[in-house]
């Protein structure tokens, strides 16, 4: 990062404590400790990986008080484990995968290569290893539902997964069906109804990789906007951020520009604005392209970084926020 950036950053502390005209804004931002935990963001009852003696089994979480003695719920006798996700947890035992529920009984039998987690009622499974193994998709009762023929796979999202097959990757739905050719060096999750997909590989004379052209293909496994972007983000309330040319922009479902392809640095949407750059100075649109906070800025961060509803900027060498109205407070000005 460059050394100005860390600078401002250095400053945040002080920014929602001195700027003029507010009040001190707080944080209250916890970190807790949990050197033999490994999950985050955690619901109250969830249950969470816990290791003692190399073993590991899953215990509830350490409450908010003070207390950090570990409810141990299922014993500590599995060699890797992975969070729960739709009420079970893939887990390893003398080097074979399977399943167990939230009350450590044996579901699914211990008898495969690698494991991953339950999407939508499916998960993918390994037999023979990374390296010469398939994958196909079992559901919550261990029925083989998609065969054993797959290279990788992803996990299924709004009823359909990205699968690698010779080299090459494609879509299935859940009862295995192939919904796109596999052609596409790259493929992602579905979202909003689109997935992005990838064509084409080039290398550089440095050997850098150039990831083709992207576009985006329907659940009919049509390609409804053409491969065309250098790059492409996801849909996000039916805007996906593109570059073309070395430019950034927003395109609509139908693959019509929404925000003009014309910016050279672009961010996503947080709370309904997105940071742009023109002409090296940083401004703010909405989802209609409309400019909401002009584009002076030396340097701007999104919104929602350090505080909901504000946004860090730099002008003329003073450093200070923004609210979304574009009002601004400086650090350490009367």
């Amino acid at each position: 990062m460059n050394k100005k950036l860390i600078v401002i950053y250095l400053f945040l502390s002080l920014l929602f404590g001195d700027c003029k005209n507010t009040k001190k804004i707080s944080t209250d931002v916890k970190l807790q400790n949990s050197d033999t935990t490994t999950s985050v963001k955690l619901q109250n009852s969830e249950l969470i990986p816990f290791q003692k003696e190399n073993k590991w089994g899953f215990c509830l979480p350490v409450p908010q008080t003070g207390n950090n003695d570990k409810k141990i719920i299922i014993e500590c006798r599995f060699d890797e484990v992975h969070s729960f996700k739709e009420k079970l947890a893939a887990v390893n035992l003398n080097n074979k995968w399977g399943y167990i529920d939230s009350a450590g009984k044996d579901v699914i039998p211990f008898k495969y290569d690698y494991a991953e987690d339950f999407s939508e009622g499916l998960a993918s499974v390994n037999i023979g290893g990374f390296s010469k193994g398939k994958w196909g998709f079992i559901n919550k009762e261990g029925k083989e539902i998609i065969p054993f023929k797959y290279d990788e796979p992803s996990e299924f999202h709004e009823g359909f997964a990205g699968v690698h097959l010779n080299n090459k990757e494609g879509f299935i739905d859940s009862t295995g069906k192939q919904v796109t050719p596999f052609k596409y060096f790259n493929v992602f999750n579905f979202k909003e109804g689109l997935a992005r997909v990838n064509i084409g590989i080039v290398f550089n004379g440095r050997g850098h990789e150039n990831y083709g052209k992207w576009g985006f293909v329907n659940k009919e496994g049509k390609e409804i906007i053409s491969l065309i972007y250098d790059e492409a983000q996801d849909f996000d309330d039916g805007l996906a951020l593109v570059k073309l040319n070395n430019k950034f922009g927003y395109i609509n479902k139908k693959g019509k520009d929404v925000i003009p392809i014309k910016y050279e640095r672009a961010s996503l949407f947080f709370e309904g604005l997105a940071l742009l750059e023109l002409n090296n100075k940083y401004g703010f649109v909405d989802k209609s392209g409309k400019e909401i906070i002009p584009f002076k800025y030396d340097f701007a961060d999104d919104f929602n970084k350090i505080k909901a509803g504000f946004a860090v900027v730099k002008l003329n060498y003073r450093v200070g926020y923004i609210d979304k109205n574009g009002k601004e407070y400086w650090w350490n000005e009367k």
